[in-house]
């Protein structure tokens, strides 16, 4: 109650009212920081797994890609030196070496068995070492291209 029994002034509780309401104000200010550093962690391993996830995932297509390229000029030659250096060539933005392409032997007979039809399968196996090192340290992606021999 107030001077002379009036009511009591009301108070915003944003507006400090009265005495010891700054020691109230104080005792939040902590509060916030600690609130943002929790939030931030949250964000920041959001936006590292997001790049994480894109950059495997453009990885995973380049390899994709070279092996069908491998596979197409295989398919087309029976040259496997040649098909190894399509892959290299497709995969250049990744590095995939000649080492990472299989291509089985006897793939694509001169004379096939009648009533087949061969094709050729080329498998990339590429040792994916993650950009920021935060969730995994190292996976293996694969990439298959399979094409119909002589087109």
């Amino acid at each position: 109650m107030g001077r002379g029994g009036d009511a009591p002034t009301p108070c915003h509780p944003i507006q400090a009212c009265g005495r010891g309401s700054m020691r109230h104000a104080h005792d939040d200010r902590g509060a916030a920081a600690v609130e943002f550093a929790i939030v931030s962690m949250l964000l920041v391993t959001l936006l590292l797994g997001i790049m994480e996830f894109g950059y495997a995932f453009f990885v995973q297509g380049n390899i994709a890609g070279a092996a069908r390229e491998s596979a197409r000029v295989y398919a087309i030659g029976r040259d496997s030196a040649k098909a190894k250096q399509a892959a290299v060539d497709a995969g250049a933005p990744i590095g995939i070496t000649e080492a990472m392409v299989g291509i089985p032997s006897g793939s694509c007979p001169a004379t096939p068995p009648s009533g087949s039809i061969p094709a050729v399968t080329v498998t990339i196996t590429y040792p994916y070492k993650g950009i920021t090192g935060f969730f995994f340290d190292s996976l293996s992606l694969e990439g298959r291209g399979t094409m119909r021999c002589n087109g």
